[in-house]
């Protein structure tokens, strides 16, 4: 409706609509691909379980709309939290679980240098992420 107002008229609303579901396919698939690899990674699992695994819980996710999502989230919520306060005091306590460098805080890919690492986020910051 938005695209038809913009003035593409009726078919050109139906060419947008179309685009934006190809990328919106692209996207998820990429983001569920990056999960699934991640889940592999983690618990040795081979991919194609592991996005079995993904595919299973995003299907009834989409499914069921927004209320089911809501929800969800409602009760996972906590358990990220607490997930995420794990993670980061066990990077404070044992900091070799990232690298072998001073410590998570300090750390930088091979070869990055602290000036393109800041040039990057200023990039970011300049977009509006």
């Amino acid at each position: 409706m938005i695209s038809r107002g913009a003035g593409f008229g009726f078919t050109g609303s139906a060419v947008v609509s179309l685009i934006y579901l190809a990328v919106y396919t692209i996207f998820f698939s990429v983001e569920a691909s990056i999960v699934a690899a991640t889940l592999a990674s983690y618990f040795g699992l081979d991919f194609s379980i592991s996005a079995l695994a993904v595919g299973l819980i995003c299907v009834p996710l989409t499914i069921y709309g927004m209320k089911f999502m809501e929800k969800f989230q409602t009760y996972t919520l906590p358990i990220f939290l607490l997930l995420l306060i794990f993670m980061i005091l066990s990077l404070n306590l044992d900091p070799r679980l990232v690298s072998r460098a001073d410590g998570w805080l300090t750390y930088l890919p091979r070869g990055a240098s602290l000036a393109a690492i800041i040039s990057l986020l200023h990039l970011a910051l300049g977009s509006g992420l």
